[in-house]
């Protein structure tokens, strides 16, 4: 049986690569981030051992 190499890749975090992730996310459409967004919720709440994500609350304030 042959041995994966393991491959690593050292880098620095700065401000920088926090600008270059909102540039990013900015670059997508709203349904792009919404996606990404329900994805990870549901991976949150599977790693915490639910079956499902419980309901977003829907919360609707009547303005005079």
């Amino acid at each position: 049986m042959k041995k994966i190499e393991p491959v690593v890749k050292k880098c620095s975090f700065d401000e920088d690569d926090d600008k270059k992730d909102l540039q990013y996310w900015l670059r997508r459409s709203t349904e792009e981030r919404i996606e990404a967004m329900s994805h990870l919720r549901e991976h949150h709440f599977m790693v915490m051992g639910l079956a499902e994500p419980p309901r977003i609350e829907k919360i609707v304030t009547k303005r005079p």
